[in-house]
């Protein structure tokens, strides 16, 4: 005897949360800028002279601009982590490793003299601040689940 195929019929929608719809949208806006960076700094370092504040580095130290390249690529490489599994237990802990980076780029482009830089530096830290956001907010898959079931009682 067959049993009738049931269909899920859940009376509670699904909602969609705000914190993570910036937490998605940030770290792949993050894994596209650092990785699409990273990789142009790797392949062709003379890009970025035009950039004031790499000019320099970029002409005369182009080895030392593939190397910043790399970084920037192991940079994407935890957005792309914290794409794979947004509730990991570590989750806080690389939306801090990220804030971090972007919260100290502020240091790099302040120092420089160009105006470009402090646009730069605005855009950094606006991102390292939302990253910061996104750290002391997001909640990992165990403490997702116990507000879940405590909201279920």
């Amino acid at each position: 005897r067959e049993t009738p195929r049931r269909r899920h019929t859940c009376s509670v929608r699904r909602r969609r949360d705000p914190a993570m719809k910036l937490f998605y949208g940030m770290v792949v806006l993050h894994i596209l800028m650092e990785g699409i960076g990273g990789i142009v700094a790797c392949a062709r370092p003379e890009v970025f002279e035009g950039v004031p504040l790499h000019s320099d580095v970029a002409r005369n130290h182009p080895h030392n601009m593939r190397c910043v390249g790399i970084l920037l690529l192991l940079v994407a490489l935890v957005g792309a982590v914290l794409v794979a599994d947004p509730h990991a237990s570590n989750a806080k802990q690389l939306l801090a490793l990220c804030s971090c980076f972007h919260l100290s780029a502020i240091w790099m482009l302040a120092a420089a003299p160009s105006g470009a830089d402090l646009g730069g530096a605005s855009i950094h830290g606006s991102v390292g601040l939302t990253f910061a956001y996104l750290a002391a907010t997001h909640q990992p898959a165990s403490a997702a689940a116990a507000v879940a079931g405590s909201k279920d009682k």
